[in-house]
């Protein structure tokens, strides 16, 4: 976008709207782009099919699984490999129904309450909304219980044994000290063991906050007329991967989400699977060393939300692509018939390559697809406004990424985003 053109657009900006977006570290280049996005709305891919086994889904054998899971068995000792998790959402929503009698009650009827940390939750259902998942209690193991932080930890170092497992979470400023605090709790109890882990976090760059529109279509302003700027959700996280890689001089990173992570002996079951995806990305990347490359683990669509691999045309034909229900044009029957027929869904395991064959770190900015943003219709103070939200971390911000699908069991899929997900199977273990 031309200076001119930029200068245009904000023409409508107070000197104190610009120090505003200075301060945050948003150019009126950025600034003007997200108005253009925010007014042109989502660009909708177009889909051609669903990936299915065997058409952009592929399942390794046995006879797979042991050669390339000692390659990265091989690589993680070297140190190339980081867990990148992001770990900053709020259990807000999650433990609401904590504060409900009739759910409460719904809760202690369960076969399983009792082997679950529910009742650790319900001492204090107050104190678990206000912290981040990341801190909950989710697993009980003998007379204790544990923390997602400490069920990654355990998961890093358990895959590549004899390795210091690395690890990155991305956290909100406010919860700093409290995860800090079980990190290194947690590292005092692995280390009598012999487990080590580099343990870093990282915070959502500010830079990556987005602007919205009122009903009017102008720039959106709170109750004291200042400019309204909000997260640009977790695609935002994309310039902290690639910034973990620089600092970290990582090779490659597995993408998980901080609440799906089963208990250990369901864990375990997935480990020889999961060391075969990541040296299958080695493998993978070396062959598309020109842009970044990644493997995602899907699993068997039973209905659960989720966003699903499907063949997409690209600029270039056909590609893979990970597509979310929102990016599909609603307008369009047809289109949404073929969202509603994948077979597979949700990246379990996201491994990703995250250097070129110099050694050089992508900028991966260079491979999203700023269109495939999100735009969607919110609140602010009572006032409906536009939101523009940077598109999905493993969506559009991978969008031109060179992508293959493996299929996983389900049974490595336990996202936690109820209370009441703590009372599946994937949570209590025997």
């Amino acid at each position: 976008m031309t200076a001119s053109v930029a200068s245009s657009t904000l023409s409508g900006f107070s000197p104190a709207d610009l120090s505003r977006l200075a301060t945050a570290g948003i150019t009126p280049e950025t600034a003007a782009r997200q108005l253009a996005l925010l007014r042109e709305g989502m660009h909708h891919p177009h889909l051609l099919r669903p990936c299915t086994l065997g058409d952009g889904i592929a399942r390794l054998d046995d006879a797979e699984l042991e050669a390339l899971g000692a390659a990265y068995t091989e690589a993680a000792r070297a140190g190339r490999w980081v867990f990148f998790i992001p770990a900053s959402g709020a259990a807000t929503r999650m433990a609401a129904s904590l504060t409900d009698p009739a759910a409460v009650e719904k809760l202690r009827a369960h076969d399983a309450f009792a082997r679950s940390t529910l009742p650790e939750l319900l001492k204090d259902p107050a104190r678990w909304a206000s912290l981040p998942k990341a801190l909950m209690p989710f697993h009980r193991a003998g007379q204790t219980v544990r923390t997602p932080v400490e069920e990654h930890i355990r998961e890093a170092a358990a895959l590549a044994p004899g390795a210091v497992a690395r690890l990155h979470f991305t956290i909100s400023p406010e919860h700093e000290v409290l995860f800090l605090e079980e990190v290194a709790r947690v590292l005092a109890l692995l280390k009598p063991a012999g487990i080590s882990a580099e343990v870093t976090h990282s915070f959502q760059d500010p830079a990556t906050q987005t602007l919205a529109l009122d009903e009017h279509g102008v720039p959106f302003r709170d109750a004291e007329g200042n400019l309204l700027l909000r997260p640009g959700g977790h695609g935002s996280l994309l310039r902290n991967l690639e910034d973990m890689a620089r600092a970290l001089k990582a090779d490659f990173a597995w993408v998980r989400n901080i609440d799906n992570i089963p208990v250990e002996p369901i864990r375990a079951e997935g480990r020889a699977l999961r060391r075969a995806l990541g040296g299958l990305l080695m493998r993978h990347a070396a062959t598309v060393s020109e842009r970044p490359a990644r493997i995602a683990g899907m699993v068997k669509n039973v209905g659960e939300p989720g966003g699903g691999p499907f063949w997409i045309q690209g600029g270039q034909g056909p590609e893979v692509r990970i597509v979310e229900s929102a990016e599909v044009d609603a307008r369009d029957a047809s289109q949404r018939e073929l969202f509603r027929s994948g077979t597979h869904f949700n990246p379990v395991d996201l491994a990703c390559a995250l250097r070129d064959s110099s050694g050089a770190a992508f900028r991966l900015d260079d491979f999203a697809e700023p269109a495939a943003c999100f735009v969607a219709e919110k609140t602010h103070g009572g006032r409906a406004l536009k939101a523009l939200e940077w598109p999905g971390l493993w969506n559009g911000s991978m969008a031109h990424w060179a992508t293959q699908c493996v299929e996983i069991p389900l049974s490595q899929f336990a996202p936690v985003k109820t209370v009441a997900d703590l009372l599946r199977d994937e949570h209590l273990g025997s």
